[in-house]
């Protein structure tokens, strides 16, 4: 058998069929370690610690994966690793690697074995797309598509959303109540369409949002284009609405908010953490903390929770994983 997967592995390894038609999964209960090496060592490893090779049609793994979804190819990075994977939502407009969260975080999944995926969302990056015609509900829709695409029914993530990510991430985890294992809000903002930017526009910025759909406008430290279809949409997922416990999610919860955030009041993270079903739930409050939260103690904050969140549901990363030869 050790023989037959070896063989296997390598044969697939060589001719490019690791990343797009092998998946790997395990059957032992030990989930602790993902070998990440080359040819023979890494076939041997994955006999010994339990993994055996299916085909998958939907296995593909490696950058610039391109998903189709209504129509539309939605731009993809996805590296298998162990369970949950670690699902990053961007924030609002900009490309996915354009974030600094985004990179580092999918450098320290993959130097520990973990699984992680991060994706444009519609209009926005390599996705294809028009932007006027994007909104919250369809990154939404976009989001869980590609869960089930990528990962598959039966999988188990944890999902790290920054800004909008952070609202996306919210009605993920109630779509996929059965895959969604534990949720990391960095400066999450949901509802901030109608109670943040709306009071903030000027009468002519109205005006020109009515007649032409779109504005750029200047917030925080940065310039957005925001639409007419984002902000109508975005008042049927609002979040905030129903007071106490009346967001339906139980599992583990972490936001991590900047006291010196630029575009979204800190109150509001209070606010969350009040809506939210979970009684696993909490805030970690940066004293200097600006929106984007990316500098080496905010990474470090992030990777904490998550890493806590993924040993809480007895999987994942080992303490002394194999390395790299």
């Amino acid at each position: 058998m050790e023989k037959q997967l070896e063989s296997a592995f390598v044969e697939g390894y060589v001719g490019g069929l690791s990343s797009g038609d092998m998946r790997w999964t395990r059957r032992s209960v030990c989930r602790e370690r993902l070998v990440r090496a080359g040819g023979k060592r890494r076939a041997q490893a994955m006999v010994r610690w339990g993994w055996t090779a299916m085909a998958a049609g939907q296995g593909k793994s490696g950058r610039d994966i391109m998903i189709e979804v209504n129509g539309n190819r939605l731009c993809v990075d996805y590296y298998p690793g162990s369970a949950p994977t670690v699902v990053f939502l961007p924030g609002f407009f900009y490309a996915r690697y354009q974030y600094a969260k985004s990179n580092a975080l999918q450098m320290f999944c993959k130097r520990k074995g973990q699984g992680f995926m991060v994706h444009d969302y519609y209009g926005i990056g390599r996705s294809e797309g028009d932007f006027r015609d994007g909104n919250l509900s369809r990154w939404v829709d976009g989001t869980v598509e590609i869960m089930d695409k990528v990962l598959g029914p039966d999988s188990r993530c944890v999902l790290v959303g920054s800004g909008i990510g952070g609202w996306i991430m919210l009605h993920v985890a109630l779509r996929r109540k059965q895959n969604v294992v534990g949720l990391v809000g960095l400066s999450a903002d949901p509802d901030f369409t109608d109670d943040l930017l709306l009071p903030n526009l000027s009468e002519e910025q109205k005006a020109t949002l009515e007649s032409e759909g779109i504005i750029e406008m200047r917030w925080g430290m940065r310039t957005y284009p925001i639409s007419k279809n984002l902000i109508e949409d975005a008042r049927n997922l609002f979040a905030l609405r129903g007071g106490p416990g009346s967001i339906d999610i139980t599992c583990p919860v972490r936001l991590i908010q900047g006291l010196a955030d630029e575009e979204i009041p800190p109150q509001r993270s209070l606010k969350l953490l009040e809506c939210l079903k979970s009684e696993d739930a909490t805030i970690t409050f940066v004293k200097h903390g600006d929106h984007v939260l990316e500098n080496d103690d905010d990474f470090k904050r992030m990777w904490e929770a998550w890493l806590g969140l993924v040993r809480s549901n007895g999987e994942g990363i080992c303490s002394s994983p194999v390395k790299d030869p």
